[in-house]
């Protein structure tokens, strides 16, 4: 979604993933947008935490042990991570 060497996350790019992400599930992902708008800077971090680890199950151990209080969220923060690379 938004490959480039020069990626930037931060909020705005943040809500366009979860957004497609909520569009591809046909779910609502209040949690993680209420997560994201309650606490910008840590989320930030985290997705960028998350897009520095290639695989999928060491970002998955990321979630788990940097963001167990949204470890219920673990799918949709994975595809929300991996549209942010």
């Amino acid at each position: 979604m938004f490959k480039s060497n020069e990626l930037t996350i931060n909020i705005e790019t943040i809500n366009i993933a979860l957004s497609k992400v909520e569009n591809a599930n046909k779910i609502q992902l209040n949690t993680l947008k209420g997560y994201v708008s309650s606490e910008p800077e840590q989320a930030i971090l985290a997705f960028r935490s998350l897009s520095e680890v290639e695989s999928i199950d060491d970002k998955l151990k990321r979630i788990m042990s940097d963001l167990p209080h949204l470890s219920g969220e673990a799918q949709h923060l994975l595809e929300t991570s991996i549209l942010l690379q």
